[in-house]
């Protein structure tokens, strides 16, 4: 009782601090310019961000279909698989760095729940390694007032993490039945990050672009700097932190506060709040496994 009181003080100070920022935001900005962008995109517009966040979608499914089978002894069932994906966009909204999305532990089937938590634990690995993958990159062509070296020393680190995790696999004692699993499955999910990653990077451009003309080439490095937010985990889904990393990257060429505001919290709508829905509905539906959590 005790832990579940911390728990919903938690997540209403994670709610307060995410509406404090957003006040703040909206304060110094034309909060009416934000929602007159937000209701000027086009339906072409709009239908093309669709279209990319269901390829994110797709490719994000496909990737937690691979980290279950890591496990050699799991047996796919794709409906199993479809509703703990669906699931885990709901309850990544419960906790900051949405560490609640462990809870998709009582929903997938034929298999142990430790298990399936080291499958939650790689699939998290994997999605922070590509964003900062991205952002070490993108660091080279936007901080240009740092050393070179030192830019791209960073981000070829960055770039051998999924190696240095199959030498940290093959050499922990625990992990080794994974070796094999993790071999074959590692590269696919690297190539479906890439696609996943750069999918939001056109939903970025063709929002900004409905406004102001820029590049692909720098909404992509830009991007890439504000998703880096998504990995701090400090306010509710990202909200208000992500607006504010908007802002003050895109400034650089340009791009006003409400421009940039109006595009990020629109990619949240689309990519990560309407499709939440249908995990909150599975939720409900499995009652017995949400009391568990």
């Amino acid at each position: 009782m005790e832990r579940l009181t911390k728990n919903r003080i938690f997540f209403f100070l994670k709610i307060g601090l995410s509406a404090l920022i957003l006040f703040f935001i909206f304060k110094k900005i034309d909060f009416s310019g934000v929602v007159h962008n937000i209701t000027s995109y086009s339906f072409v517009i709009v239908a093309a961000v669709l279209f990319f966040a269901l390829v994110k979608h797709v490719t994000q499914y496909y990737n937690w279909k691979k980290f279950l089978q890591i496990n050699p002894e799991y047996k796919t069932s794709e409906s199993d698989i479809i509703k703990s994906y669906l699931i885990g966009l709901a309850l990544r909204f419960v906790m900051p760095g949405g560490l609640a999305t462990f809870g998709k532990v009582y929903y997938v089937k034929n298999t142990s729940k430790k298990n399936t938590a080291l499958s939650i634990a790689l699939e998290k690995v994997f999605g922070t390694w590509i964003i900062w993958f991205f952002a070490g990159w993108a660091s080279i062509f936007y901080f240009n007032e740092y050393s070179i070296v030192l830019r791209v020393s960073i981000a070829s680190l960055l770039t051998l993490f999924p190696i240095v995790l199959y030498f940290v696999v093959s050499k922990v004692k625990k992990l080794q039945p994974y070796q094999q699993t993790y071999k074959q499955n590692a590269i696919k999910v690297v190539l479906s990050q890439l696609i996943y990653e750069t999918s939001t990077f056109f939903q970025y451009w063709l929002f900004i672009n409905t406004f102001i003309s820029i590049s692909l080439f720098k909404t992509a490095y830009s991007t890439a700097l504000i998703l880096f937010s998504n990995t701090i985990p400090i306010t509710f889904s990202g909200i208000g932190l992500r607006e504010v990393f908007a802002i003050n990257v895109l400034a650089k060429y340009g791009i006003s506060s409400e421009i940039a505001v109006a595009a990020a919290f629109s990619i949240f709508i689309f990519n990560d709040f309407i499709p939440s829905i249908l995990g909150v509905y599975f939720i409900f539906k499995n009652k017995q496994n949400s009391k568990q959590i």
